[in-house]
């Protein structure tokens, strides 16, 4: 998923007040790597996978959403998941330090999700900027400058 199609997940997690079958299929053609909405050969795809026992209501199972994050962000752990007077919170960290954490979620899987999206979000902007960075350093001195 590029990061326009993260953050329009982001909200749309934001908005979702328990499970939603759209919102576990735009997860699971992002994590196996299809398009969304699934067509074809990601649907016979997609059934092989839960034939096979993959777990894929990942908005109303915790576990799913457990697994879920194992998928996309190796090295990443649930540090928290909780209740709070105002709904669930997670937080997700990989050793190195990088936090993020969901809040207000109605549900453990929901709280899980918007922590791993943003997540991916912040990964993919520094990455992004990784990559600008040699971009940069590979114009050496005499390259242009903003």
């Amino acid at each position: 998923m590029d990061i326009e199609q993260l953050q329009e997940l982001a909200d749309r997690l934001a908005r979702a007040k328990g499970p939603n079958q759209d919102l576990d299929e735009i997860l699971w053609a992002g994590a196996h790597g299809w398009s969304y909405p699934l067509r074809g050969a990601a649907w016979a795809d997609k059934r092989q996978y839960r034939n096979d026992g993959e777990k894929q209501d990942y908005t109303g199972s915790t576990d799913a959403a457990l697994a879920l994050v194992e998928q996309l962000l190796p090295g990443w752990y649930v540090e928290n998941l909780g209740k709070i007077e105002i709904g669930w919170t997670c937080t997700l960290r990989l050793p190195i330090n990088d936090i993020h954490r969901a809040v207000d979620a109605p549900t453990p899987a929901l709280a899980i999700l918007r922590a791993t999206v943003c997540a991916l979000i912040a990964k993919h902007t520094h990455e992004a900027s990784q990559d600008l960075d040699e971009d940069d350093q590979d114009l050496g001195a005499s390259g242009p400058r903003m």
